[in-house]
Order: structure tokens, then sequence, then C-alpha cells
């Protein structure tokens, strides 16, 4: 097994690659850091790099200037590490961009999401089913996986807007999101019936959360 690689690709040192040598990585501007980072818009303790049952994730530690994952201008939750996959990017601060590289996996390998038979999702924004493609803005994409991730679950209207909209207020929901919430339900439950016209593949319960409903 062959360790992971950081990659930077925007921004100061661009083209330098950092092996992760160990399973708690940590990349801080402090000499204790496993990757220094000698600048000042770099926290002492700024993110960490670590596996766990067979995966990597990535965890800010509280970083002053933040960190922000594949292009989202919402910072990364401090209290919540997000999984890593073959060619994902973190920008640390204004400082650099680096991208995620797993040799023991190959890139085509993680940048799909098998839903069920016929159903993917790939990284490109990319819903397909049967061979069809069916193009999904970010936030469509990200909510479509959220929902399929819960298994028929209800995921509540809060936490939808928490993980898409990066916005942990609950009465944010009632104040700011809901209608956004529901123009991005319909938005993508209307692209999707364009190839499944007989089925909703987004349950709604009214007033409480969404799900994804498997076809049978």
């Amino acid at each position: 097994m062959q360790n992971p690689l950081l990659k930077v690709v925007a921004g100061e040192n661009e083209g330098e690659v950092i092996e992760i040598t160990k399973n708690n990585f940590i990349i801080g501007r402090k000499d204790y850091c496993d990757w220094i980072i000698n600048s000042k818009k770099i926290s002492r303790k700024h993110i960490e790099i670590f596996e766990k049952g067979g995966y990597w994730y990535a965890k800010d530690l509280g970083s002053h200037n933040h960190s922000y994952f594949n292009g989202s201008y919402t910072p990364l939750d401090a209290k919540k590490a997000v999984k890593l996959s073959y060619g994902d990017k973190i920008q640390l601060g204004k400082v650099l961009l680096f991208q995620f590289i797993d040799p023991n996996i190959t890139q085509a390998e993680s940048s799909f999401h098998q839903l069920a038979k016929g159903l993917s999702l790939n990284k490109q924004n990319k819903f397909i089913i049967k061979g069809r493609e069916i193009s999904l803005s970010k936030k469509e994409y990200n909510l479509l996986f959220l929902l399929f991730e819960q298994n028929g679950k209800l995921v509540r209207n809060e936490k939808i807007v928490q993980e898409i909209w990066g916005d942990d207020d609950e009465i944010a929901y009632l104040d700011r999101y809901r209608n956004s919430l529901d123009k991005l339900s319909w938005l993508l439950s209307k692209k999707l019936r364009q190839r499944t016209p007989n089925h909703e593949y987004i349950g709604v319960v009214k007033g409480e959360g969404r799900r994804f409903v498997q076809k049978r």
C-alpha cells in the first residue's frame, strides 16, 4: 500500500507534493506539524488529514482563515470531518490549494457513486440513468447525494440547509432558506422526471424534510 499524497495545485509552492506518512497528519504553521507552511495566514494547527476505517478524512482545526472544500464558499466545519476521494481539493485560506491523491485507487473508481442498478452519480455533477446523463448544478448534486446516503430515511429540512448552504441555525431555515430549498428540490425533481416521468426520486414530507425514493 502506498501513502496518499497532497499536491499543491495553486498558490504558494505550487507543484510541491507532500506524502502523508502517518494516520493523523497535521498541517499548520508551527514546527510540530507534519507539513509546515510558513505563512502568517496559516494557523498554528490549521487542518488535519486522518485515516479511519480504511477511508481518509479532512477536518479543519478551528483555523482563523478557514479551509474550503472543492470550491465551496462555505468553510469546513471544525466539528465535522469530510470524507476524501481521489482528486478532492482543499483551499487553506488564501494561501494555497492542494489536491488529495490516493495511489491505491484510480480516479475513475472514486468518481462514481452507484446508487442502484442503472443509476449513478459522478463528480462531474452528472446523474446517469441507464446510460443517459442529466447535468446537475452543484447544489442539486449535493442534495441528491445527501438524500441517497440516508438509504430512504427522512432528512429534515434543517439538516439539508446545514449541509447545502452551511448554515446550522435552525431558525434560519424558516427565515431565509425555505423558498430556496423548495425551489432546489423542485428543479431537481423536474430534471429527474425527464428521464423517468413515472417515478419521483425525491419524496417530500411537507414541513419536515425529504427522502430518496428508490425505484422498484
